[in-house]
């Protein structure tokens, strides 16, 4: 669902070409795009100009944004090459695609990313209870259009809104009556949570945010009370650019596809956001 804007066309540059083994692989990523798309990527033709005469794009990444600068995940975690290698046997079967992968940073994602499947949250309703709004939401749309539902602490229904086929838009008023509820909507796409509605749950003070498909599983979001907002997002985008280092570099190596990505790569920046903070639990149940 779309709350405040698009994820940032910097994030999923690479998902836009085939996977290349080249020299200069950041060079002709961005030479798949056009002058304006290469702009928008580094921020400002100042920058692509500082890109064309040799400078590193990760650099320029991270003057954008530099509070959660962009670093290989041995850099942040401090990861020394000695942990265990986690057995292909032990990952989950919605990985499989990626078993054929031999890299140490991405079975840790993968391995922590399981421990969020099928877990006990401290939630406010149970599964049994969920499926009564899904339902209500797949009659009302046939899934081609997404559609939420705030519900109170007793369950009772606060306001019902439809949207169009990617998003939902609400009022000021209607964000208001967000507070100390909970939200449940439909991917017709089938996936996770998206950053829009991380920042939708933590900007306008939602105790728990669910999306589901209507043959995927159930994704969800709870966030502890009279936490530091700020500081929960500070934590979302160093997990995101966590998984955006070990992912590009693969994809730039030739190991992983623009498809692996898609499928996988928010599943793993929640999972990794819910270990980093005891704020919040994320979830992946299935319907």
């Amino acid at each position: 669902m779309k709350y405040l804007k698009m994820k940032p066309l910097a994030i999923f540059a690479f998902l836009k070409v085939h996977k290349i083994v080249v020299k200069n692989p950041q060079l002709s990523t961005m030479q798949k795009f056009s002058l304006n798309e290469q702009r928008q990527i580094v921020g400002s033709h100042a920058k692509l100009q500082e890109f064309h005469n040799g400078e590193n794009i990760t650099k320029l990444f991270n003057r954008i944004q530099p509070d959660y600068p962009l670093g290989y995940y041995r850099e942040v975690f401090g990861y020394n090459g000695g942990m265990k290698k986690i057995s292909d046997s032990g990952r989950s079967s919605r990985y499989n695609k990626l078993l054929a992968v031999k890299d140490k940073e991405l079975d840790y994602l993968i391995a922590n990313a399981k421990k969020y499947e099928y877990t006990t949250l401290y939630k406010h309703i149970e599964y049994e209870e969920l499926k009564g709004f899904s339902t209500k939401i797949l009659k009302d749309t046939g899934n081609y259009k997404e559609k939420a539902i705030v519900f109170d602490l007793e369950h009772n229904i606060v306001f019902e809104k439809l949207g169009f086929t990617s998003h939902v838009v609400f009022t000021k008023e209607e964000l208001k009556k967000m507070r100390g509820n909970s939200l449940i909507h439909n991917h017709p796409s089938g996936m996770t949570l998206s950053e829009s509605d991380v920042r939708l749950a933590v900007d306008h003070g939602l105790s728990e945010i669910v999306a589901f498909g209507a043959k995927s599983n159930y994704y969800r979001l709870v966030i502890k009370e009279n936490k530091d907002h700020k500081e929960i997002m500070i934590k979302y985008n160093k997990s995101k650019s966590e998984v955006i280092s070990v992912l590009y570099r693969l994809f730039t190596d030739g190991k992983i596809t623009k498809r692996q990505i898609e499928q996988e790569y928010q599943h793993l920046v929640m999972s990794l956001f819910s270990s980093k903070t005891k704020d919040v639990s994320y979830e992946n149940k299935k319907n």
